[in-house]
């Protein structure tokens, strides 16, 4: 069992990947990231941040902006999204 374990994750393990960028205009796609996901952590400009730093200069998107997310493009199955 161990061994078999071992094999799945050399097959699947892909290393962690940290990206600063624009959600609004980089394509979230396994073109360009080279590969699907089974973790995945957004952090979009929640109102939650305009409240608690006013001035910062972060636009907040609203609910339906963060919809409009193509996840689904590069999230692996089984996947855990956190938001």
């Amino acid at each position: 069992l161990i061994d078999r374990k071992i094999e799945l994750i050399e097959q699947r393990a892909t290393p962690p990947l940290f990206m600063k960028c624009d959600l609004s205009t980089f394509e979230l796609s396994p073109r360009t990231l080279g590969t699907k996901f089974d973790v995945i952590l957004i952090d979009p400009p929640w109102e939650e941040y305009e409240r608690r730093a006013p001035g910062a200069g972060v636009d907040s998107w609203p609910w339906e902006e963060i919809m409009k997310l193509k996840i689904e493009d590069i999230a692996d199955t089984p996947c855990f999204l956190f938001l």
